[in-house]
C-alpha cells in the first residue's frame, strides 16, 4: 500500500507538468480563433500578423510587414509558450516596420478595429512608437498607440488638434499586454473606444473620447516605430487590424482567451 501510495503522488505531482503543454496549445488555439473569427459573427481582419512578417487577413500576403533593412527579424517566445510565437525588432533598427502598400488604408477608415498583443522592454524611459498611421506632427492626422516614460499613451486628432493626454495605463517592464481600440466615426463624440489590459488578468480598463480622423490618408501603418525612430525594443503578437467595428463584446471575449 505504501508503495501504491507514493505511485499516486508521484503521478499526481507529474499531471500538471504533462498537461500544461496541452493546456498552453488551447489557450493559444481559444485566442487566435477569436481573432480570426469574433465572436460578434462579422468579418475577420484583413490585416493579421501572427507571429512575423506575413500577412495571413483577407487582404491578401501582398501586405507583408517590411522595414529596409528587414530589421523585423528577431523572433521570441511568446505569451503561450510557443517558441518564436512572437516578434520584434533587431536592436540596432532606426525605425519601425511599414505594412508594404498600406498608405492611407484600413485603419484611415471610418470604421475600424486594432488589435495586438506587445511585451513590454526592459527599460521604459522616453517615447517608443508601437502602432501608428500619420505620427505626431504630421500635419493631416494621427493615430499612434505607444509608450511615453511607462504609461500607455494614445494620439488621437481632433479637428486641428493632436490629442496627446491620453495615458492609459501604467505599464510594467518585461510583461504582456493586450491593446483594441475600435471607432465609428458616425458617431459625433465619445466614437473610439480602448482597452488595454495584462495578459492573464480578468478584464481590461476601457473608456472612450472624441476623435475626428481615424489614421492618415497617405501614410502607411508602422509598427514597432515611427519613420524617425522612437523605436520598441519589445515583441509583438496577433497584430490584426479589421475594417469594421468590432463589438465590445467581442473584444472581451478576445481578452477573456487569455486566461490560462
Amino acid at each position: 500500500m505504501n508503495k501504491l501510495t507514493a505511485i499516486l503522488k508521484t503521478l499526481s505531482a507529474s499531471l500538471p507538468l504533462l498537461l500544461s503543454p496541452l493546456a498552453q496549445a488551447q489557450s493559444s488555439s481559444a485566442f487566435v480563433g477569436s481573432i480570426g473569427l469574433p465572436s460578434d459573427g462579422g468579418e475577420g481582419p484583413s490585416l493579421w500578423y501572427q507571429d512575423g512578417v506575413a500577412n495571413s487577413g483577407s487582404a491578401g500576403s501582398s501586405f507583408s510587414l517590411t522595414s529596409g533593412g528587414g530589421k523585423i527579424a528577431i523572433t521570441a517566445t511568446d505569451y503561450f509558450g510557443n517558441a518564436n510565437g512572437a516578434f520584434g525588432l533587431l536592436p540596432d533598427a532606426a525605425a519601425g516596420a511599414a505594412v508594404a502598400g498600406s498608405g492611407g488604408l484600413f485603419a484611415s477608415d471610418n470604421n475600424g478595429t486594432v488589435v495586438f498583443m506587445f511585451k513590454t522592454p526592459a527599460e521604459l524611459t522616453g517615447f517608443i512608437s508601437l502602432f501608428n498611421q500619420g505620427s505626431f506632427g504630421n500635419p493631416e492626422s494621427h493615430l499612434e498607440v505607444g509608450i511615453n516614460n511607462g504609461w500607455l499613451r494614445l494620439g488621437t486628432q481632433l479637428g486641428s488638434i493632436q490629442q496627446l493626454a491620453h495615458n492609459l495605463r501604467l505599464l510594467d517592464t518585461n510583461t504582456w499586454y493586450y491593446f483594441a481600440m475600435h471607432w465609428d466615426l458616425s458617431q459625433a463624440a465619445n466614437n473610439l473606444a480602448w482597452y488595454i489590459g495584462q495578459a492573464g488578468e480578468s478584464q481590461p480598463i476601457n473608456g472612450k473620447l472624441t476623435v475626428s480622423k481615424a489614421g492618415s490618408s497617405n501614410a502607411p501603418i508602422q509598427i514597432g516605430g515611427r519613420g524617425r525612430g522612437s523605436v520598441s525594443l519589445g515583441y509583438f503578437q496577433n497584430i490584426a487590424i479589421y475594417e469594421r467595428t468590432l463589438s465590445e463584446q467581442a473584444i472581451k471575449d478576445q481578452f477573456k482567451a487569455l486566461v490560462k
